[in-house]
This record gives structure tokens, sequence and C-alpha cells, in this order.
């Protein structure tokens, strides 16, 4: 697993570092941190997140002590940076607008922390973390679980330390690997643990459509084990079960979801023409891709309804997505319905990705900040390849996209999109009225050493389009059909 997410923190950085975000360049590889240390994948996660930055330019610090201020803020960060419901801080020692003041905040909501005194109320932010209190808030911040097993690092303490259960807890999930058979709970936290324990805390497996929803929060990142995630069968069998409440009809299970479901509190189930549809809202850091043993084409999420979107994502920020088909059942649908959508969202990355349609677009981007894809395909839709609205940096490398068919494949409004080194081939439009790209005055787009039949290119350097911002560098046009079929 260590090399698969090696290389998926790698993406996320590179990915990063090309969107229009204040990015550090610390999120490239430190002096002080070598390939084969426990924490080296997590201090990737970790910049990449925007969880912490290093030290210095070129260094991390991982020895270094870390503070209770420090530790409650890495937490809240790899949260996502939830907003707290108060802005009056209990703690008298945590000055107000100082960079751990929310992040205590929200830790005192979640009953993650109570403070080091009560008179006067301290949290004591200056205060070195011991390795017992880093856990122990992390525990908390995932619900205080009861320990599932005994732990033989645990086994001999008394039962009456507040740390026990969550040392415990840790050490079943994987959390201490690292530790030996002596885990000395009073030692000082180093930037190194922090990283490392909120990184293995952030991993969570799912292994079917029911486990994949749940699983969706800030902070996440989420493993998909080989299989079909059938999105529409979840939500039937979970109606049937009663999860939406008691229904005797499939009426009444439409009447009930027609109004809409809050399956968790970042997931919603919104009625759509013929079905329904999963909508994520409100998640920062959130990563869904295959587990370990990935091998290609081994995960597939499928919905059914033809209009609607396989997932839906609103109001979310640094989203990643990776080495997965997306799609619908083989029925064509019409006039809504694409594959992924991304609605006022920011800094999304997309990697080894296969999505294909029935819908309308292989990607729908509508006030989007940034939308990166690499290394991936979009193929067989039935309205078009990309529809951007007011999405600025938008950009494809080493994408292939064919087979698809019906109106502009690339519809572009108030968007600046580049293409570098992908393929287009084997699309077919209304050739009446529509074109291979259909952009508005206020959108720019740049191919570079890309790779077109000879139907697209024509569309492409029609003179209708000879004036409009396009710019084409070192073309390549593949014989693939005769320029007459589109006259």
């Amino acid at each position: 697993m260590r090399k698969r997410m090696i290389f998926f923190v790698l993406v996320f950085a590179v990915l990063l570092v090309a969107l229009p975000m204040t990015v550090s360049a610390q999120s490239g590889v430190f002096e002080d941190v070598s390939g084969s240390d426990y924490f080296a994948t997590a201090v990737q996660w970790a910049v990449s997140w925007g969880v912490t930055n290093g030290t210095s330019e070129t260094t991390f610090s991982p020895e270094l002590t870390c503070t209770r201020g420090q530790v409650v803020t890495f937490l809240w960060r790899a949260h996502g940076e939830p907003e707290p419901m108060t802005a009056d801080n209990p703690f008298a020692d945590v000055p107000k607008g100082s960079y751990y003041d929310r992040a205590t905040l929200w830790a005192v909501e979640q009953g993650i922390t109570t403070g080091t005194s009560e008179n006067p109320k301290l949290f004591s932010p200056e205060q070195p973390c011991t390795k017992a209190e880093i856990l122990t808030f992390i525990w908390r911040a995932k619900g205080s679980q009861a320990p599932a097993f005994p732990s033989l690092l645990t086994s001999q303490w008394p039962d009456d330390l507040y740390y026990k259960d969550a040392v415990t807890w840790a050490d079943n999930n994987a959390m201490l690997e690292d530790e030996g058979e002596v885990f000395d709970p009073v030692r000082l936290c180093t930037r190194g643990h922090a990283v490392a324990w909120l990184w293995r805390e952030a991993q969570v497996y799912a292994s079917d459509a029911g486990s994949l929803i749940k699983a969706i929060g800030p902070g996440h990142e989420i493993h998909l084990a080989p299989g079909v995630y059938n999105l529409t069968e979840w939500v039937k069998e979970a109606g049937a079960a009663g999860e939406f409440g008691k229904v005797e009809s499939d009426l009444e299970l439409a009447a009930i979801l027609g109004k809409g479901v809050d399956l968790s509190p970042y997931v919603k189930l919104v009625r759509v023409n013929d079905g329904y549809e999963i909508l994520i809202h409100d998640v920062r850091n959130l990563s869904i891709c295959a587990g370990a043993s990935f091998t290609p084409g081994t995960v597939e999420i499928v919905v059914e309804p033809r209009y609607a979107n396989v997932l839906t994502f609103e109001n979310c920020d640094r989203i990643f997505l990776s080495d997965m088909i997306v799609g619908h059942t083989p029925e064509q649908g019409y006039c809504t319905g694409g594959v992924l959508c991304f609605r006022d969202c920011g800094r999304i990355a997309l990697s080894g990705m296969d999505l294909y349609g029935c819908g309308t677009y292989g990607i729908v981007a509508e006030r989007v900040n940034s939308i990166q894809t690499v290394d991936s395909e979009i193929r067989d839709c039935s309205y078009g390849i990309l529809e951007l609205r007011q999405v600025q940096d938008a950009g494809f490398g080493d994408v292939s996209f064919h087979d698809c068919t019906g109106f502009d494949m690339l519809n572009l409004r108030e968007s600046s999109a580049s293409f570098q080194s992908c393929e287009f081939k084997n699309n077919t439009w209304d050739q009446g009225w529509c074109h291979f790209l259909a952009m508005d005055s206020y959108s720019s787009v740049t191919f570079r050493s890309c790779t077109f039949d000879r139907a697209s290119h024509f569309d492409l350097t029609d003179e209708r389009l000879a004036e409009s911002n396009i710019l084409i560098e070192s073309p390549t046009v593949v014989d693939l059909g005769s320029v007459m079929d589109i006259i």
C-alpha cells in the first residue's frame, strides 16, 4: 500500500503545483525526509492536503517536538478546517485570531479536548504534546470508538488511564506499527509522529456501495476494493431495508426520496427524472481511489438512471479521484445526467480515470477554480466530451477523448482550458449547427502536442474560429475520417 500511496501523494502534489493557489515549494522532497522513513508518505500527504508545511523551503524537521496548539491545528486541518459554531473561545490562554484559535474552538465542540485545567480554564497551547495526548485527540475526533481487541502495548496499564482506550484503538488500527514492543505514552510527540498518525487515521477502506457512501467525509482517503459499486442498487436495497424510514412500496420510497434524503452530513440523495442522484457536498480534503491491490479495470462506480450524474460534488475543495471506471448503464439519456459533475468547487484532481457516458458529458464543471485531469479517458458520451462554465484553469494531460457523439464536443463558457499531449478521435457531432469546439469570447483554449482526427482538426481550424482565443502548438493529425464527411 505504501508504494501506491507514495504515487498518489506525488501525483496530487504535482497537480496542486499547477493550481492557482498558495502552495509552498515545500510540497517537493525535503532534505531531511528519506523515502525509507516511516513518515515519508505522510509528510507528502500533509503538505499536499494543507495540514502543515515544512519548517523551511528544504526541511520538514520530523524530529522537532510538537506543541498542543500545533497538534490540534494539524487535526483540524486534516478534517477540512470545519467552521466552529461559536467565536467565543473558552480558554484564557488561546488568543483570539491565533493560528490555533478556530482549531481549539472546533476541538472543544467535538469533545476532542477539555483543556489542561478548569480554574482558570486553560488549553496550554505552547506546552509540548505527548504521544498519549495526540492519540487521544485523534481517537476522540474519530468518535471515541471502543477498541475491538486488547493490545499487548497497553495490557499492563491501569484501566483508569484516560488514554488507554485511545492507544489500544490506535494499535488495533495499525497506527503504531513503527513503535516496536513498547509504547511510551509520556514521550513527546514529534512532527514525524504527528503526520504519520494523522495520515494513517485518514485511511478508510470500502468494499461495497454502502460502505463507500458512509466513508465520505472531510480528510478521508477512501480505498476501494475491486468490484462494481452500483449506487442505484444500493439505494433500492437500503430503502427496502428501512434505512430511509418504513416504506411499503416503491411509490412510498419515491415520495420519501423525492424530498431529498441526507445519507450523512456530507452526502445527500436527490431525486432526478428517472431515479436518484448522489450529491457530495461541503467536503474538503477527500480522495477516492482504487485500493492497494489495484489493477486496471477492477473498480467501477455505476448508476442506472440516465438523467443522473454518477457523482456530483458541490461546494467542495481539494477532491482527488483516481484509478476508477465511472459511468452509466448502457441506455442513453439526454439533457441532463453526466458522469462527473462539479459545482462551486476548487482544486479538483483526476488521475487514471475512465469516464464513459450514456449521459451528457464526461465532465461537467460550473464555477470551479481549477480542475486537473491526467492519464485518463472520456469516452462514449451521448452529448459531448466536456462542458465548462465559469471554470478557471482546467488542465488535461495525456487524456484520450474518443467515441463521444451528440452536439458540441467541447463546450466552454467564461472558462480557460489547456490540453497537453491529448488525443481526440472518433468523436461525432451534429455538423449542421454544432462544432468540435464551442466557446464564447470570454473563454480561451490551448492545445499543445495533441493528436486530432481529421474531422476535429478541420473544425478546430475553420475560419469561424480564426479570431478566437485558441492556441494550437505542434498538432498531429491522423487520417481517421475524410474531411468531406464533415462538409
